[in-house]
């Protein structure tokens, strides 16, 4: 039901949030991978870049300017590098430039994750989020959440394309 919800193929649960972060980004986050997230990002999500042993490269807080800085930086590894971000921040309760950071991964590449934990069933006109809301959900690659904020309920879930089918074997 949360694939179909999302308008994607391809959805696994997980008992919370965080292991759903974990279980995902550490998996597709391995030795070889160079991960550029916002330097506000949640604690799930840098102990799922270092479990996977991915290469992290912090971009400024919402500065997607930043973020294109260090993209260009990497040259032609930008187009395997995995951005992550979340919808809204849950220290902050600020939101991520989401449509300024497809661009960058439209003339880059790579791949975009996004936490949508604190923007699920709160952002968007059903309330699918912040990718939604800007209109660029088909631009996202995986989006994670949880069921524990607007839904008062227990656990988590990754939505993305059949290819995420090999995070139901690879995840921890």
């Amino acid at each position: 039901e949360i694939a179909e919800f999302f308008n994607r193929p391809t959805a696994i649960v997980f008992s919370t949030g965080y292991t759903a972060n974990l279980g995902v980004i550490s998996a597709l986050a391995d030795h070889n991978a160079v991960v550029l997230l916002d330097a506000d990002s949640h604690a799930s999500i840098y102990d799922a870049c270092s479990l996977g042993g991915a290469e992290i490269i912090r971009f400024r807080h919402n500065d997607a300017k930043d973020l294109e800085r260090r993209m260009v930086r990497l040259g032609e590894r930008a187009k395997e590098a995995i951005i992550i971000v979340e919808g809204i921040y849950s220290m902050l309760g600020d939101v991520a430039p989401l449509a300024e950071i497809v661009d960058i991964k439209r003339r880059l590449g790579g791949y975009l994750i996004v936490d949508e934990a604190h923007s699920f069933g709160v952002l968007g006109a059903t309330g699918r989020g912040l990718a939604e809301a800007v209109g660029v959900e088909d631009d996202v690659d995986i989006i994670v959440g949880t069921f524990s904020k607007s839904l008062a309920s227990i656990g988590g879930f990754a939505v993305g394309s059949e290819a995420m089918e090999v995070l139901r074997y690879g995840s921890r």
